[in-house]
């Protein structure tokens, strides 16, 4: 975890918080992605109003950079198969796509290996 994110999780409660600069969470001084005046210790207090819309405006924001990471994945992916094939070499590398599989169970665990698939398989079948 990003120590920012320990540290709000600690004081708040919540594991929903994330660093400053990304959209749902008010800081003091600053408003919010809404133009809510920032309040120090907002996000994440139960019984605070407006902590459940800006939880789940926050989890949209996150939701929508997956998407565009995961377009950005799948567009690399497709240079790189490009890149081999016309070098001659299989388009796809297994070894890496293994690290992929890898690296994402290791980091998530049994739901991570198959993150880690579906992201290697959304690289290889065109989608719309």
């Amino acid at each position: 975890m990003v120590p920012l994110l320990d540290t709000m999780i600690a004081e708040n409660g919540v594991a929903g918080a994330y660093a400053p600069g990304t959209r749902g969470v008010a800081h003091a001084g600053r408003a919010d992605h809404l133009g809510r005046p920032g309040r120090p210790g907002h996000v994440g207090r139960p019984g605070v109003p407006g902590t459940e819309e800006l939880l789940a405006d926050s989890l949209d924001s996150v939701d929508a950079q997956i998407v565009a990471l995961v377009r950005r994945r799948t567009a690399l992916s497709a240079a790189l198969r490009e890149l081999g094939r016309t070098g001659g070499r299989p388009a796809v590398g297994l070894a890496h796509e293994n690290r992929v599989i890898r690296r994402y169970g290791h980091e998530f665990g049994p739901h991570g290996s198959s993150l880690g698939h579906l992201l290697v398989r959304m690289a290889t079948v065109r989608t719309g």
